[in-house]
């Protein structure tokens, strides 16, 4: 989803974290501060991509 956003001209970057561990959650918020600065928009997606959704 960050690749598809940013070829629309916006600035996105993926951070992988576990959701069952407060921790994992924590350090990859921490890693996306870091890199961006504050973030504005958090997207929380379960799925690897957009391509595994099947639409009926």
């Amino acid at each position: 989803m960050a690749a598809e956003l940013r070829q629309g001209g916006a600035l996105a970057r993926g951070h992988a974290a576990d959701v069952r561990t407060p921790e994992s959650l924590e350090a990859a918020l921490a890693r996306a501060a870091a890199e961006l600065g504050s973030v504005a928009v958090l997207q929380h997606s379960p799925l690897p991509s957009r391509g595994d959704l099947e639409l009926a």
